[in-house]
């Protein structure tokens, strides 16, 4: 009679194993040297890769350049009470904007648009000039609301 361990390490005679009974058990070893081994080549060589692979930022890349169109300053729209503000041009009403912000929008490559509030504005006058904006081009907008002045 021959013995041998089973998988709970009892011994058992031949005689005591059931001949369709399969212990089926996975060799974790090449898995853990396989994992071990990309950790390793990958600890060598992304440092390498990082040096080997140019980075440019974008403010360095745009002012080598020397380009004036894409260094320009966002549109800045003030926003009051009663009248909207586009540089030096005032406007009484949001749909006379219209026009100016889509000339705007084509000559520029810089579609970066800053509204400026005073604190005091209606947050519906607000929402209503955002939704003009947006009708006039795909410009990137910021937000800014200007302090209160206290006497």
């Amino acid at each position: 009679m021959t013995t041998y361990f089973t998988r709970v390490g009892r011994l058992r005679r031949a005689t005591e194993v059931n001949s369709q009974e399969i212990i089926s058990e996975v060799n974790l070893t090449p898995l853990v040297d396989m994992a071990l081994t990309l950790i390793v080549v990958f600890l060598i060589f992304l440092p390498a890769l990082t040096t080997l692979i140019p980075i440019s930022s974008t403010s360095s890349g745009s002012s080598s350049q020397g380009n004036s169109e894409e260094n320009e300053e966002p549109l800045v729209i003030s926003l009051s009470t009663d009248k909207i503000r586009l540089g030096s041009q005032e406007f009484a009403s949001f749909e006379k904007l219209v026009p100016w912000m889509r000339d705007f929008y084509i000559k520029r490559k810089n579609h970066q648009v800053t509204v400026r509030t005073e604190p005091n504005v209606d947050q519906q006058r607000l929402v209503t000039l955002l939704d003009y904006v947006r009708q006039c081009g795909d410009w990137k907008v910021s937000l800014s609301v200007l302090k209160e002045s206290n006497p």
